[in-house]
């Protein structure tokens, strides 16, 4: 799919950023036509154990806007064509001169409160970027003279490393934790009673998680409030996965089903939380797919 993106966009500038092996710690970007082209290998900290890159982020440049695409799809064909996906989808424009009212000083809860989004989605996009191994000049083409004016998402990245106090907090899950932990800050600030609804996960793997490992999720989700005491884990946590023969009957079927399989060894552990299993249906018009969504979401009547 890369080579097509190449042949189609011959005088765009592309840049395609992927994982190496985990036996090759690093490899030279590959370079074409002229450099408009070009495919990067971000380097892992090698003495920290196994490391992934997986985020699905798709930038496009307009001449007037700029489309931020995240998605839980990979750039191969079957990802959007035989899998249910999710995508999420915002565009910021350009700003033009009607438009420099926002970059002025004036005061103003509404107007404070739009600046500083803006700046820290901005902020914390270059700087994922940039660990990312993209370089500055495509990072400065890509984001000239736009404006993320009434972004109403917050950015949380992942990126392998080992962090220490304040650092912890400025990825993954714990990111996401002390982002909610300041709405329930604002809510507690207006007499908002706290709750503490289930989590309802639909993934594509669901590895080997510990009760504490959940329970550290869970926190993170309710802004590090600890569980309620004497709440079972299953009933706060549900984890929507595909049975063994919604696998088999599948479009793709068992042997290109990947990171879905759950082998019975895993699941026959003491510690796997068997209960917080729920099964996987299709919808209609979906039968035959199986889902690579990553999504999850924290409300009443789960």
């Amino acid at each position: 799919m890369v080579d097509i993106v190449f042949e189609n966009h011959p005088d765009a500038e592309v840049t395609f950023i992927t994982h190496l092996p985990a036996e090759e710690p690093d490899r030279e970007p590959l370079v074409g036509n002229n450099g408009k082209h070009m495919v990067l290998f971000p380097p892992f900290p090698q003495s920290q154990g196994f490391h992934c890159f997986h985020p699905k982020l798709i930038l496009i440049r307009f001449q007037d806007r700029l489309r931020v695409v995240i998605s839980s799809s990979n750039l191969m064909e079957e990802d959007w064509t035989r899998w249910s996906q999710c995508v999420w989808m915002q565009v910021a424009f350009v700003s033009l001169s009607h438009d420099q009212d926002f970059f002025s000083v004036s005061e103003g809860e509404s107007k404070v409160a739009e600046k500083k989004l803006d700046l820290e989605f901005r902020t914390r996009l270059i700087q994922f970027l940039r660990q990312c191994s993209c370089p500055d000049d495509r990072v400065f083409n890509l984001l000239r003279g736009v404006c993320f004016k009434g972004v109403r998402v917050r950015l949380v990245t992942s990126v392998p490393n080992v962090y220490r106090k304040a650092n912890m907090n400025e990825y993954g899950h714990l990111r996401l934790r002390t982002i909610l932990r300041s709405l329930d800050e604002y809510r507690a600030s207006r007499d908002i009673p706290a709750q503490y609804p289930p989590i309802l996960s639909l993934c594509s793997s669901v590895g080997t998680p510990s009760a504490n490992w959940l329970h550290s999720i869970l926190a993170s989700c309710h802004g590090g409030r600890a569980v309620p005491e004497k709440t079972a884990l299953d009933a706060l946590v549900h984890m929507v996965y595909p049975t063994e023969q919604c696998v088999k009957e599948s479009a793709i079927g068992a042997d290109m089903a990947g990171s879905l399989i759950l082998h019975s060894k895993t699941y026959a552990a003491k510690s796997f939380p068997k209960k917080c299993l729920k099964r996987y249906k299709n919808v209609k018009g979906r039968e035959g797919s199986l889902p690579h969504a990553k999504y999850c979401e924290c409300s009443e009547g789960v």
